[in-house]
């Protein structure tokens, strides 16, 4: 097998057989898995390097073929997540959740990583939103979320159905209407997680996540109910 080089998320430890683990990644191309041998051992370098919600380089020996699993040889931890904090452990089981049923290239790993840092008590329930909105196209929900449904325009929003098309401008959107501040959050919200923060109060982060959450359960993608580490 041939010796390969990448960074991912760490998504999953489970214990195979004795002094073997399948440690679960996840990263552009989406999510993999490796066997892992002496995890248990106190002076494994890879142990503690593996952690749940962490970025890792990994060095890895990769599977001739997709029924198999490929091995790691060594991962070097490049950025921890706390997961000893609450908010922060919550969050990571939401997107957890996603990115495993995620198999193709993807840009949400390149998020992961841009924003991790930005992972806090404070923003968790909005950077949740924003991975809810994000993770949409990639499972086959495509609200226009860049222009008018109706004629592609790109300005005078007056209303988004996230059933029924999407964005739609003033020439086409006449029986109802949503405010300026409601339709900015909602655009950052499938643009820029900082934007997103930013304009938008926890009243409203919590209709459109509820939103984005309900339309993704709906669809039958995941459930989206609590889980545990």
């Amino acid at each position: 097998m041939a010796e390969s080089i990448t960074r991912a998320l760490v998504l999953d430890i489970k214990k195979h057989e004795e002094n073997e683990f399948i440690v679960t990644f996840f990263n552009q191309k989406g999510v993999f898995s490796l066997f892992a041998k002496g995890l248990e051992k106190p002076t494994s370098k890879n142990k503690s390097n593996l952690i749940l919600g962490g970025i890792v380089d990994i060095e890895y020996f990769a599977a001739r073929s997709k029924e198999k699993v490929g091995r790691l040889k060594k991962a070097t931890l490049e950025t921890a997540l706390d997961i000893t904090n609450r908010s922060n452990s919550t969050l990571f089981i939401e997107l957890r959740k996603l990115f495993l049923r995620i198999q193709n290239n993807n840009h949400l790993f390149l998020e992961y990583q841009r924003y991790m840092d930005d992972f806090n008590e404070k923003n968790n329930q909005y950077v949740l939103t924003y991975f809810y909105a994000q993770v949409m196209p990639h499972f086959g929900i495509s609200p226009s979320f860049n222009k008018c449904f109706a004629c592609g325009s790109t300005r005078n929003f007056v209303n988004f159905e996230i059933n029924n098309g999407g964005f739609i401008c003033n020439q086409h959107g006449q029986k109802s209407f949503l405010s300026p501040y409601v339709l900015h959050s909602i655009w950052a919200s499938f643009h820029n997680l900082l934007s997103y923060i930013e304009i938008t109060d926890i009243k409203l982060n919590y209709e459109l996540q509820m939103l984005y959450k309900n339309t993704l359960q709906e669809a039958g993608i995941v459930n989206l109910k609590a889980g545990t580490l």
